[in-house]
């Protein structure tokens, strides 16, 4: 009976690249899916094939019982429905985008109940015979690509240790973890920070890696790779590929090269999902990666000063996430980088077409179908990587046996290096075999032999402009060549500023007041604060009162003789005189009585004595009459001043000590210690420093120059450079001093450079950092770009010489 055949629409929620055909047989129809990828066709009675259509429609069971109704007059069962959604199911057709629809959520959910299975095999049995069935039938047409490249490709299986199966894992954390898929959109950022920190501090980095790394064996970095870093990325696949409907049936254990543990996720049904699908399923990993590298190595920066077990670990996981996303990013090894390749391209065995291309070249174009020259080289690519590969291997594990067993490591080496080499020969022996089938089932399939196709590729007359082009650049590159370029050498620098002191403590006390909090701009003299001086103050004030009095002791011995005490003297003296003469006067009268026996010899003796007294009198008056006339002797006033000159001094010394207690402005700039307030009340050492000034009107760049550019580098040479935190302006000076010494850094000898740049405006800030260029000679352009050539050549090349 003749059929007639009409291609109609497929269902939405079946897998692309299905092609649906509506056939009339008999007196009905019935329909057919056709499976391009795996050369199978599938038969659909016409109410499957309509619940197929209308399913997207429908968000439960009623309504698509309602329209079933409609269309066929009667219902359709629950269990139909679920024999039906499990019978399209296990012929793998449904394609990803149904992962989010109602009913097929609650059967997905279902059936990976151990309940579901066995209900639905007791079901299958028990089925109505009438009741139409869903039947395949494989087409007569072999499709020979995928499984022949799938088997070129997969000629060797890792070794797999299943540990369980995570599904259940996946169902409890999913909802939970889900909503962080929106942190992809913050990996760009974290990236680009990541690796201006690592180029800005990849000394500091370096350092911490050795430190890091001294201690750490090559098993210790592979166990911390392996339950870090691969055991996040391996989960992290996993959810990627559950949340996409795909089967997660295991959590494994494999072994690379035999030997090197790792762990992996048994992931089906890939092909079931779409091109965007398995693009991010393999992707997933390797963002992972760099995930761990950004965010370990931004912690790191952070915490790095606490030297804590969290900081190394952090940068631990960096460096390992970083090394481990350049090894499977690489597409020649059979990774996420190279299932991503597969899944951009679109082809699902690239390593299988490649290889079949690679043999197809060696052996003289036996086969052509597949043949490319793309896929040969990369299939030339991957075979010399992998054995590049083995032999850094074999030098990574023989040096590190070395270190600890010493000359028997050469036995590991005798012992490994022959295994390595079989298993790559049995690789390369098992493609082969396969090879040789693939071309004699081409041959079968063809019946023809094959046929040599010309090779040659003609080429194409290329028209009058593109000669033009060819021939006008290089011309004009090497004009370029030739124009004087103005050489101008460079380095890293840092701001000091032109003036700077720091404010000590000249005496022992308490801060008593303080005027300013820091920060201020203060002209030359200006009192910033002072020292509790009121013990000073005090002896200041006796001092000047002793002065006074010593003082007015001094103008008193100078103001000698006074005329009142001349003429109290002189008084005094007349007083003497006259009792002396009537005292004579009465020694004679009394003599002559005594001569005449008159008196006794004692009381002329009496007056005797009186009279040699007011003689004596008579004499100390006029001599003290001669003392008063002579005024102050000088000695008493030099000793009075003397002491007026002490009492001056200790007045001084303390005077000074309430001046050392006040702290000035040293120059016109700007206070740099802040909250200055807060020290009211301290008590300052002799020495101790008390605030920070500086004067950053013209500013200090020292510019750290390569030893090979000091050369180019003059006094007064014009500079201009811009700071990390303006980059958008650059500042302008000149060279003031170039170091006589030359110092060691990381990256090689370096001389020190010093410059003036006027930073009136205050931008520049002390200890800020950038690169600055120093103007120098004129030099073709080439010269420039060849200078460290040249340098290699006249320097190491001329040292070669006997």
């Amino acid at each position: 009976m003749n059929k007639k055949i009409q291609r109609v629409a497929t269902p939405a929620f079946l897998r692309k690249k299905l092609s649906a055909f509506r056939v009339e047989h008999g007196k009905g129809q019935i329909f057919l899916v056709k499976d391009k990828v795996y050369g199978q066709t599938h038969q659909f009675e016409p109410w499957q094939f309509f619940v197929l259509e209308v399913l997207p429609g429908c968000e439960d069971f009623s309504k698509l019982a309602s329209v079933f109704k409609d269309r066929f007059g009667h219902t359709i069962t629950q269990e139909e429905l679920e024999n039906l959604l499990f019978l399209v199911d296990d012929k793998k057709l449904f394609g990803a985008s149904e992962i989010t629809h109602p009913i097929l959520e609650a059967f997905n959910k279902k059936k990976e109940t151990e309940q579901w299975t066995s209900s639905v095999e007791e079901n299958s049995e028990s089925r109505n015979n009438t009741e139409p069935e869903l039947t395949t039938k494989v087409s007569e047409e072999p499709f020979y690509t995928t499984t022949d490249d799938a088997d070129l490709e997969a000629t060797v299986r890792k070794r797999e240790w299943n540990l369980f199966n995570p599904t259940w894992l996946l169902k409890i954390f999913q909802p939970f973890l889900l909503p962080f898929k929106h942190t992809i959109y913050f990996l760009p950022l974290l990236l680009i920070l990541a690796t201006v920190i690592y180029i800005r501090h990849a000394v500091i980095v370096e350092k911490e890696l050795v430190h890091l790394f001294d201690g750490f064996s090559i098993i210790k970095n592979l166990l911390f790779s392996m339950f870090v870093v691969n055991f996040s990325v391996t989960w992290v696949k996993a959810l990627v590929a559950f949340t996409f409907r795909a089967t997660v049936s295991g959590f494994c254990i494999v072994f690379y090269l035999g030997f090197i543990p790792r762990f992996k996720a048994r992931i089906d049904k890939v092909r079931q999902l779409s091109r965007r699908e398995q693009i991010w399923l393999h992707a997933s990993p390797l963002l992972m990666r760099l995930g761990l590298f950004s965010f370990g190595l931004l912690l790191w920066f952070n915490i790095r000063s606490t030297d804590s077990l969290l900081s190394s670990s952090a940068l631990t996981a960096a460096v390992v996430g970083l090394i481990s996303f350049l090894i499977t990013v690489n597409p020649l090894v059979k990774s996420d980088g190279y299932y991503l390749l597969t899944a951009l391209v679109n082809e699902p065995h690239l390593r299988g077409k490649s290889y079949r291309a690679l043999i197809n070249k060696v052996r003289g174009n036996v086969y052509q179908k597949t043949d490319n020259n793309v896929l040969a080289a990369y299939g030339l690519a991957s075979i010399l990587f992998m054995v590049l590969l083995y032999a850094v291997i074999l030098i990574i594990m023989s040096s590190f046996l070395n270190i600890y067993l010493g000359g028997p490591s050469i036995l590991f080496i005798v012992i490994a290096a022959p295994i390595l080499i079989f298993r790559m020969i049995e690789k390369f022996r098992k493609i082969g075999q396969l090879y040789e089938r693939t071309v004699q089932f081409e041959r079968w399939r063809s019946r023809t032999l094959p046929k040599v196709e010309d090779d040659i590729v003609r080429k194409k007359n290329q028209n009058s402009l593109t000669t033009y082009l060819k021939r006008s650049i290089p011309a004009c590159f090497l004009i370029i060549l030739f124009i004087p370029w103005k050489y101008e050498p460079g380095g890293g620098f840092v701001i000091l500023p032109n003036k700077k002191q720091e404010i000590t403590a000249e005496i022992n006390g308490i801060i008593d007041e303080i005027f300013f909090d820091g920060g201020e701009y203060l002209k030359k003299g200006t009192v910033i604060g002072r020292l509790s001086y009121s013990d000073y103050l005090a002896k200041v004030k006796i001092y000047n009162a002793k002065m006074q009095e010593q003082q007015a002791v001094i103008d008193e011995l100078k103001s000698r003789p006074k005329p009142e005490e001349i003429q109290l003297a002189e008084s005094a003296l007349e007083v003497e005189c006259s009792r002396y003469k009537f005292s004579s006067a009465k020694v004679k009268r009394l003599e002559e009585l005594y001569e005449e026996h008159t008196i006794s010899f004692e009381e002329l003796d009496e007056v005797r004595r009186e009279a040699d007294v007011d003689l004596k009198r008579v004499e100390e008056k006029r001599a003290n009459l001669e003392l008063i006339k002579s005024g102050a002797a000088p000695d008493q006033i030099a000793a009075a001043e003397a002491k007026l000159l002490s009492w001056q001094e200790e007045r001084d010394y303390n005077q000074e000590m309430i001046e050392k207690s006040i702290f000035y402005m040293p120059f016109d700039g700007k206070i740099i210690t802040m909250h200055l307030k807060q020290k009211i009340g301290s008590y300052l050492n002799m020495g101790e420093p008390f605030a920070t000034v500086e004067n950053t009107d013209q500013v200090i760049a020292e510019i750290e120059i390569p030893e090979h550019n000091i050369g180019y580098i003059e006094k007064l040479a014009k500079i201009r450079g811009r700071s990390n935190a303006y980059y958008n302006i650059d500042f302008t000076g000149q060279v003031v001093s170039i170091d006589t010494n030359v110092t060691e850094s990381q990256t090689g000898n370096i001389v020190k450079v010093c410059t003036l740049i006027d930073n009136k405006d205050g931008l520049l800030k002390s200890g800020m950092s950038g690169y600055m260029k120093i103007s120098s000679e004129a030099m073709p352009i080439w010269k420039v770009l060849s200078l460290s050539v040249i340098r290699f050549f006249k320097i190491e090349v001329w040292s070669w010489h006997p």
